[in-house]
């Protein structure tokens, strides 16, 4: 006895009429008269009575009608109980957009403590590009996402997403101590002009900007190493290979290392954002107010 078996048969005796049973199911009389036949054999039984004013359930039927009900409703609430999981699962799930630039800064500083504080809390994290974030935002991807400030000057539909500022951040130069550039208070562009430089492998504002100011003095960046990977840089920049132009919340103090703000880039300021149309409720909503609590004055 299926599920479907038991619907046709229970919607057939409560209409008294196969023809129309099939009607409001949506489906051929042939096939609500096969479902039918086929509990019949199942049962070793008739169990419909069938007249010219159309059927009714014999003795064997109401036994079998009663108990489809039953199964059918103990069914039915088994659905719903499930579905109710999924939904409060889903309810209990943030899912956040992240950039290579300010994954670490993000994490450290917003999303640990609040997985800490909230256990019953899913964060699932995606790590793209800002404008993939954006991308993401849009589609229902993601409920929220953290991005810098140069993305959203760059796109226009962010009028459709409400924006938090959460902290600024400024492009520095990572070099050994020992480099004479370590002994100024900030550089110049005319001060990098013949280093070899290593960037993070991802799409950041300043490098058009850089590329710009260079060819102004007929020259090039040259580059060393584009990477995903901080500790290779890190390690580069010790073993005097290259200097590292990146954000400065990803900096790793240290005795061997310095990290002089470069004075021609802007400060950056990383926000979050959300879909103005979302109902910020739940989980989510509660991870935003937590963020705006969190958030430094600009």
């Amino acid at each position: 006895m299926t599920q479907i078996q038991m619907e046709y048969f229970i919607k057939t005796c409560e209409l008294g009429n196969i023809a129309q049973a099939a009607d409001v199911l949506f489906v051929s009389r042939s096939a609500v008269s096969r479902a039918i036949s086929d509990l019949e054999k199942e049962f070793r039984a008739q169990l419909l009575t069938r007249s010219k004013n159309g059927v009714v359930p014999t003795d064997a039927g109401q036994i079998v009608l009663e108990m489809a009900k039953n199964v059918s409703s103990s069914y039915q609430g088994v659905m719903n109980r499930i579905r109710a999981l999924e939904e409060a699962a889903l309810y209990r799930r943030i899912r956040v957009g992240i950039t290579p630039t300010n994954s670490l800064q993000v994490y450290q500083n917003y999303l640990r403590q609040y997985a800490l504080d909230n256990p019953g809390v899913e964060l699932v994290l995606t790590e793209a590009c800002a404008s993939r974030c954006l991308e993401l935002l849009s589609q229902g991807q993601v409920d929220v996402t953290f991005v810098p400030s140069g993305i959203i000057r760059e796109q226009p539909n962010t009028v459709f997403f409400q924006t938090l500022p959460l902290y600024r951040n400024r492009i520095v130069l990572w070099v050994r101590k020992d480099s004479p550039l370590a002994e100024k208070e900030s550089l110049e562009i005319h001060d990098i002009l013949d280093c070899p430089l290593g960037y993070l492998n991802a799409p950041m504002p300043m490098e058009k900007s850089l590329e710009s100011c260079f060819e102004a003095y007929g020259k090039q960046p040259r580059l060393t190493i584009r990477t995903t990977s901080v500790p290779l840089l890190r390690q580069m920049v010790l073993d005097g290979q290259t200097c590292a132009l990146i954000p400065d919340d990803m900096f790793e103090p240290s005795p061997e290392l310095a990290a002089v703000p470069m004075r021609f880039f802007r400060v950056c300021t990383n926000y979050l954002l959300w879909d103005r149309s979302s109902a910020s409720s739940g989980a989510v909503g509660q991870f935003i107010s937590r963020m705006v609590e969190k958030a430094v004055n600009l």
